[in-house]
């Protein structure tokens, strides 16, 4: 396989990545404060109770906010690394 055909799947595959993260962004953060809170702080707000009697509230809607803006910015700059890929400015060795 060439290297332009190398440097033409890089390109597209962060432009796709870029898009999806741009478009779904809200829903990207959301699911990952629902994740987070189920899976992670789920067995760490249980374990931190039951050892030390800490209690740790769960991630709301500043957390959600903050993950919005942090999966926006990484879809633009996975498109415009993308673009920059695809029109030969960067390549990949």
């Amino acid at each position: 396989m060439g290297r332009d055909v190398v440097d033409t799947i890089g390109g597209i595959i962060f432009l796709a990545m870029g898009l999806f993260f741009t478009v779904f962004y809200r829903k990207c953060a959301r699911e990952a404060v629902m994740f987070q809170n189920k899976v992670f702080f789920g067995l760490l707000r249980k374990l931190l109770y039951m050892l030390f009697r800490i209690r740790i509230r769960e991630l709301g809607e500043f957390e959600e906010k903050i993950g919005r803006v942090a999966y926006l910015l990484a879809g633009i700059v996975s498109i415009v690394f993308g673009l920059l890929i695809l029109f030969g400015v960067i390549k990949f060795r």
